[in-house]
């Protein structure tokens, strides 16, 4: 069988000419049916970014660090008060601060002036007279600064200037509230600095409802406003934070909706934490988290749709333009003014570092496990405190399975967060237990273990970390060794005193102090005439030595309280020189010293200790015995005059006696003692006025030379 294989001509194929369709026998005019084939659908592929921008838009979850961003307008609540700044709480938990001069120009001025002592200084005020803990500010968000890779810090201007900089004068409207400072106040009434260029405005003395200071803020509301191109003026009234309210707007600018107004929220949808809705005539979205409802353990399944309801801005996200707002309106219920409002106090039970053992668990929400505290109150255990106990992978579900809904914790009270009202906790075995937690569980004159954290070159010393509490053992009590503190050692000291403002402990590890004989003076009733304690000289001149005791009490010791003998050896005093002390006399807060009698006696020859080799001389200790067989010990100076007959070889001296060298001295006067003259006390005895002799042979040291005299 042979195969015909098909021919091709050179030049390929002859094209076909088109013919004409015939046509098909079985037309049926009118629909024509045909099979055809079902392709299946393609599925939409949602991009993992849309995914996220749709999880977003859905959720009312609040402010954090990773959510900030500089610029923002933010609402806060003043938490804490000191001269320097402002400690604001953020939604979120977030905590801020505002330095004195970013409260407004004004107060920078007044403030200026008043430390140049210039003659319009009477204007200024501190800072816990224009503010209460308590109120209400909105800031602008300047800087957020990575302390560390856990630590944000958040600093926030409330300056005119800087927060309305975006606004123009020309759009504002009759109604618009902001927060202005108080520029100038004259007879009628008072310049308002509103940090918006071109604008001009002035609060009549019958529209203010308080006496406001030069430099404060307070909330206003256009009444009236004249505008042209170059510039608009206006009047307006003063508003307390209660009656900041916008009526609804048919054409409503965002950027004009300044946090701290009250608008009308209208509920639209419920979500798993918290309330999703509409403001000014459903223009905006708005969103409500589960920690900013009206009462603290409300839930979202609380709220009905469609429900209308007063709500305050707290932000705006400047991308999305999403409004964020608290139905919270009033927080004043959560304070009561102590000390001139410089510390939030809560009208609770509960304050920093309380345990509580009947604490139960009401649902996980946002930002970690929600509680229940006495039945009434909101606590939170964050999340971040739950995973600092597991270390690399875990299971989220395992985590949290041990906070079930009505389980019963013990947990203990970290701090109050004012803006979102409620307790911030912790069930950290650790932390339960510790024994130094706040202020209040130490007092001057406690042993506690430190831990040094750091150098504090500034009082050339330690930062040190004692429990919960952060802690600074200056210069003057630190211990002399020529050996520097390792970091992350321990170290035995004694709380010298305590700065509340500050929260900070003072410490020391100085020998003298910590024996448990030591003799320390923490109260002024105690600093009765005559009584002893042990105190640290902080300065000295001729004629005056300022000695400091625990709990920053000082006392002066004059020249004039001093022995004929002794006064001649003022210069002998050094700083840091730990000593007892007499008290003389006390009147109020001023307290007169005199030296206890001496030890030793007048040529006394004892065993010493080198402590520290100072400018002035050798530091030594010289160990004793008291009564019912206890050793004591107490320090003196040996002056570098008084190591040598020959100044040639006093540095020589100081040189072959270094710390913890032992030697022997001879007591030459009070706590002051001599190397050069033990020989001499050995071969002869001490003299004293009733038994001196003509002709005897003394040794003695040249005071002065008269022209005819040898002092």
């Amino acid at each position: 069988m042979t195969v015909k294989e098909k021919s091709f001509p050179r030049g390929g194929l002859a094209p076909k000419e088109n013919q004409a369709e015939k046509p098909k026998q079985d037309i049926v005019f009118g629909a024509v049916q045909k099979k055809v084939k079902k392709t299946k659908p393609k599925k939409e592929i949602i991009n993992e970014d849309d995914e996220k921008n749709v999880i977003e838009t859905i959720s009312a979850e609040l402010l954090n660090y990773e959510t900030i961003q500089e610029s923002m307008l933010i609402l806060g609540v003043i938490k804490s008060i000191n001269n320097l700044n402002l400690r604001i709480s953020l939604p979120g938990r977030i905590s801020a601060q505002v330095h004195a001069l970013q409260i407004s120009d004004a107060y920078t001025k007044v403030a200026r002036e008043f430390v140049e002592k210039t003659d319009s200084a009477n204007n200024y005020k501190p800072l816990n007279e224009l503010y209460t803990v308590g109120q209400l500010v909105y800031g602008r968000v300047q800087e957020l600064k990575q302390i560390t890779r856990k630590n944000v810090e958040v600093n926030i201007s409330l300056k005119p200037s800087v927060v309305h900089a975006d606004l123009l004068h020309n759009n504002i409207k009759k109604g618009f509230i902001f927060n202005g400072a108080i520029e100038e106040i004259q007879e009628h009434g008072f310049i308002i600095e509103t940090g918006i260029k071109g604008l001009r405005c002035f609060l009549p003395k019958e529209k203010a409802k308080t006496a406001p200071s030069v430099g404060e803020l307070i909330f206003l509301k256009v009444e009236k406003i004249t505008s042209d191109k170059a510039a608009s003026t206006c009047i307006c009234k003063q508003l307390d934070t209660a009656s900041l309210n916008i009526k609804n707007q048919l054409e409503a600018n965002l950027d004009y909706l300044l946090p701290g107004s009250i608008v009308q929220f209208n509920v639209t949808k419920k979500l798993k934490d918290g309330l999703q809705g509409t403001i000014m005539n459903e223009a905006f979205t708005a969103y409500i988290n589960e920690h900013q409802l009206q009462e603290p353990l409300a839930l979202p399944e609380d709220y009905e749709l469609k429900t209308k309801l007063k709500a305050r801005i707290l932000y705006v996200m400047p991308l999305t333009k999403l409004v964020y707002l608290t139905l919270n309106l009033e927080r004043t219920q959560d304070i009561e003014e102590e000390d001139n409002g410089k510390e939030a106090a809560l009208r609770t039970e509960f304050k920093r570092g309380d345990i509580i053992e009947n604490a139960r668990v009401h649902h996980v929400g946002t930002g970690g496990v929600i509680l229940i505290l006495n039945n009434k109150f909101k606590g939170i255990i964050s999340y971040k405190s739950i995973k600092a106990n597991y270390k690399g992978n875990y299971d989220q579900d395992e985590m949290l399975a041990k906070y079930a809904k009505k389980t019963k914790l013990t947990v203990r009270v970290l701090d109050y967060d004012l803006m979102d009202s409620m307790y911030i906790c912790t069930d950290d075995s650790k932390v339960i237990t510790e024994k130094v937690f706040t202020l209040d569980d130490v007092k001057p004159g406690d042993f506690v273990t430190a831990v040094i954290k750091g150098i504090n070159e500034k009082v050339e010393g330690y930062n040190v970390q004692i429990g919960r509490m952060k802690g600074i053992i200056e210069k003057l009590f630190l211990a002399p060794t020529s050996k520097h503190l390792e970091i992350d050692s321990k170290v035995r000291c004694r709380i010298v005193a305590i700065n509340t403002q500050y929260k900070n402990l003072y410490l020391t590890n100085r020998p003298e102090y910590m024996v448990k004989n030591c003799k320390i003076l923490t109260s002024l009733a105690d600093a009765e005439k005559n009584k002893v304690y042990s105190g640290t000289v902080v300065s000295h001149n001729k004629n005056n030595i300022l000695v400091k005791f625990f709990n920053n009490i000082k006392g002066v010791l004059h020249r004039q309280q001093l022995n004929t003998e002794l006064s001649n050896e003022m210069d002998n005093f050094y700083v840091g020189q730990t000593m007892q002390f007499r008290i003389a006399a006390r009147k109020d807060e001023q307290i007169s010293l005199g030296l206890v009698d001496s030890v030793f006696k007048m040529g006394e020859i004892c065993p010493a200790t080198v402590v520290n080799n100072l400018d002035s001389g050798l530091e030594i200790k010289i160990e004793y015995d008291e009564e019912a067989n206890e050793t004591s010990y107490m320090k003196g100076l040996v002056p570098i005059r008084l190591l040598s007959d020959f100044n040639d070889l006093l540095l020589a001296q100081m040189n072959i006696h270094p710390p913890n060298s032992d030697l022997q001295i001879c007591c030459v006067n009070k706590n002051i003692f001599s190397l050069r003259d033990v020989e001499y006390f050995l071969q002869n005895c001490t003299k004293t006025w009733g038994t001196v002799k003509i002709g005897d042979i003394l040794k003695a040291t040249i005071k002065n030379v008269a022209e005819n005299t040898l002092h």
